[in-house]
């Protein structure tokens, strides 16, 4: 059979495609950008790569009329504080143009709705449900809570507040219940649904066998990893402080932190396990989902992220004609002194090699590499051809994040008033926009050069982490 796979570089979509292709199906995976698309070797001939924006109505006739079904995998969440009417319009686009085709069903995965009293998430993700239903098509909707996987937002959350924090102060929502699920067995729900007849026409929940507090999936992980850990609950704490919470303590962006505190509030219980009888499937529990995730880490096995759809949706440029290297700090060492990261691009590119270079105005320490280079006359820039004739004649050129990351802007007021390191030091490095294949990154403290290598070791990138031992 041909399936249209829909977010095939996020982070479902990547997992899912091996098992399509090992069913015997030919995959038509859809990407806003080709080049961000790496499907291993061994799939290649089994599957079709086409370029699509969902947004744009141009877009979508390039989806084949030949195709017998489909997996909606699609969200807006981290791209737009108003999401709602992207994700709508996505799921209207994408309607319209697979009722033109032979299709015979539709499957998508979104959120467990019980509730009477739903987050802005939950609703934009029952209203998509609702658009696509209206298809000339058999659907299905498999509804899902938190996903406990190397790389998912939900995992990487929890072991983020676990690992770092020994006493956590909590929102209440951390009483809330939720029924997490392994991305496995994410995997085979979604690859058994697909031509099920019993299935057709249907929503289920999908979930594993615990149901848990927030609060106890975050001691839970704590059991697994051999951690001492307590846990108080502050009521105090609004949601607007929670996203902050979430934002500065974990890896996820404010966007997507602010999103989840909302929906941290329902709770996301299945109703049944019909879906389990109908498919045959016995999901595994959160102890097990999770040691089975912390082999995968360990063993380097990271299929997919959260971050790779977000990533994909900043500016880009090519600069492949170059082998480039990226010298990019994490917010400076705090002794006032010239910004090292820029000076050591400088000795680099002095040396003969071409560096293109990542950066932004200093916050967490007194110079950041943008206010050295505008203080120098270096005009900022997000255009390519001026960009490589840089590189042609000084053998430099600089990103100044906020023109190839549009989130930036909308960051930077706060950044600068609360003048700390947050999660946008440690994310320079690794969000380069012209991808270059060298990255060498300083880092100021261990943990922070730990987590660098865990990041940098699952790309093709060469790469060296430096701190000094002195501070």
């Amino acid at each position: 059979m041909r399936i249209l796979l829909t977010g095939a570089n996020g982070y479902i979509g990547k997992r899912l495609l091996p098992n399509l292709v090992q069913e015997g199906h030919t995959v038509i995976c859809c990407v806003r950008d080709k080049n961000r698309f790496n499907p291993p070797e061994s799939l290649i001939q089994n599957i079709e790569i086409t370029e699509i924006d969902f947004l744009d109505k141009n877009s979508i006739t390039k989806i084949p009329q030949n195709i017998d079904g489909a997996y909606y995998l699609m969200h807006s969440m981290t791209s737009s504080s108003a999401y709602e009417k992207k994700e709508l319009i996505c799921a209207s686009n994408f309607k319209e143009a697979v009722n033109k085709t032979k299709i015979r069903h539709v499957v998508y995965l979104s959120g467990i709705i019980n509730e009477t009293s739903l987050s802005r998430h939950l609703l934009s993700r029952k209203a998509v449900e609702d658009e696509l239903a209206k298809g000339n098509y058999n659907f299905t909707t498999l509804r899902a809570g938190i996903i406990i996987g190397s790389g998912s937002a939900s995992f990487e959350i929890i072991r983020d507040l676990t690992e770092k924090i020994p006493l956590l102060l909590t929102p209440i929502w951390v009483r809330t219940k939720c029924q997490p699920i392994g991305v496995r067995d994410v995997k085979n729900i979604l690859t058994k649904t697909m031509f099920n007849v019993e299935t057709y026409n249907k929503n289920f929940d999908i979930g594993g066998p615990d149901i848990l507090t927030y609060k106890e999936m975050l001691l839970g992980y704590a059991k697994v990893r051999g951690l001492k850990r307590k846990l108080l609950i502050f009521p105090l704490i609004t949601p607007k402080i929670s996203s902050y919470w979430l934002y500065f303590l974990t890896s996820t962006s404010y966007k997507l932190a602010t999103a989840l505190v909302q929906s941290m509030n329902v709770e996301v219980v299945c109703r049944n396990c019909d879906i389990n009888k109908i498919l045959d499937i016995t999901p595994i529990g959160y102890e097990q989902a999770l040691k089975r995730t912390l082999l995968r880490i360990e063993e380097h096995q990271i299929v997919s992220s959260w971050k790779d759809s977000l990533v994909s949706g900043r500016i880009k440029v090519d600069l492949s004609e170059f082998n480039t290297i990226d010298v990019c700090g994490t917010g400076g060492d705090e002794k006032k002194t010239f910004n090292i990261s820029t000076l050591s691009a400088f000795v680099i590119a002095g040396a003969g090699y071409k560096v293109a270079k990542h950066g932004n105005y200093g916050v967490s320490s007194s110079c950041g590499s943008s206010n050295v280079l505008e203080f120098l006359g270096y005009r900022f820039t997000n255009e390519e051809a001026v960009l490589k004739q840089q590189l042609e004649k000084a053998n430099f050129c600089m990103m100044h994040a906020p023109l190839f990351h549009p989130a930036m802007k909308n960051v930077a007021p706060i950044r600068k008033e609360l003048g700390i390191k947050t999660f946008f030091n440690m994310l320079g490095p690794i969000v380069n926009p012209s991808f270059p294949k060298n990255q060498l990154v300083g880092v100021f403290n261990l943990e922070i050069a730990r987590v660098y290598n865990y990041l940098l070791q699952n790309t093709e990138k060469n790469y060296t982490i430096l701190h000094s031992l002195d501070g």
